[in-house]
């Protein structure tokens, strides 16, 4: 498998878990429990779309040459997933928000980290572990030796799961308040980099001032990436500029891509590069961006 293939993969994946969750989230043919998946806030506010088979998404999308892309999950499963990554086991794990872009009262979340594994090597999942499921707008997640860190509305958490029983411990608050006036841009798509800590995107109007466990801390206003170590020691600002970043990966060279859902779609990053952002020119470390939208 080349390198390209690689930064495709997950960019498949999670396309093919969001299938059918584009109807604000119902699923009349499951029958089960529709409110789950058509959050009240979201119902008043969104208008409401048909729903489409997952076959009928499948066919929509446009693959580069050798691709296939095939269903791995749905409804009634999961509902509005909105990241997910892999732990070294293999095993997808999935946020998924259901009223999302409205957050949840404090106390009141319902959204939902869920692990999925394919037991029987058939390509599809049948084994669904929701690991919590008291979360609010859960955008960021990653897998860790004893548990996961998770950002839910406005921290970023360490849930310990020593016992590996897919279920949580306990958990403590690793780094936060982050600003959350502008829940499309929120602390998101946690990545484990080569040098051994986790890397995060934040995007789109919000301004932060957070300080990891040590004390130091950094200053973040709207597109910014930064990276932080998996016990909450220490946070580090590594990009600044950008708008809505969402999304990171890793090349097999260490060199690390950020998609942006506003300015150019694709960039290949260098830690301490001020990217273009609301008109403002780049300044030292820009890298060109690598795709437009035109294409």
């Amino acid at each position: 498998m080349n390198i390209t293939q690689r930064f495709f993969l997950p960019v498949m994946i999670g396309a093919i878990l969001a299938t059918g969750c584009n109807d604000a989230g119902t699923d009349n043919s499951a029958g089960k429990n529709d409110s789950l998946y058509s959050g009240t806030k979201f119902n008043e506010n969104i208008r409401a779309t048909n729903a489409q088979t997952p076959e009928e998404e499948r066919k929509g999308f446009k693959l580069p040459d050798g691709f296939e892309i095939t269903l791995f999950a749905s409804e009634p499963e999961i509902g509005k997933p909105i990241n997910l990554t892999f732990d070294p086991m293999g095993r997808v794990w999935v946020t998924q928000s259901f009223e999302y872009p409205f957050p949840a009262v404090p106390g009141g979340g319902k959204d939902r980290v869920t692990i999925l594994e394919d037991t029987d090597n058939d390509g599809k999942a049948d084994k669904f572990t929701h690991f919590d499921d008291t979360l609010n707008i859960p955008i960021g997640v990653i897998p860790t030796v004893d548990g996961a860190m998770v950002y839910s509305i406005p921290n970023v958490y360490k849930f310990y799961d020593k016992e590996g029983k897919g279920k949580p411990d306990s958990s403590k608050k690793v780094m936060g308040p982050f600003e959350v006036k502008d829940t499309h841009g929120m602390v998101n798509n946690f990545t484990w980099g080569f040098d051994g800590w986790i890397h995060a995107c934040h995007g789109f109007s919000n301004r932060s001032n957070v300080a990891a466990l040590d004390g130091d801390s950094v200053h973040l206003i709207s597109g910014n990436t930064i990276r932080f170590k998996p016990d909450g020691s220490r946070v580090e600002h590594e990009t600044a500029g950008r708008i809505n970043p969402f999304g990171l990966t890793y090349d097999e060279l260490g060199y690390i891509y950020g998609t942006d859902c506003h300015t150019s779609p694709l960039y290949q990053l260098i830690s301490g590069g001020d990217y273009s952002q609301w008109g403002k020119d780049e300044g030292m470390g820009f890298a060109p961006d690598m795709q437009s939208f035109s294409t």
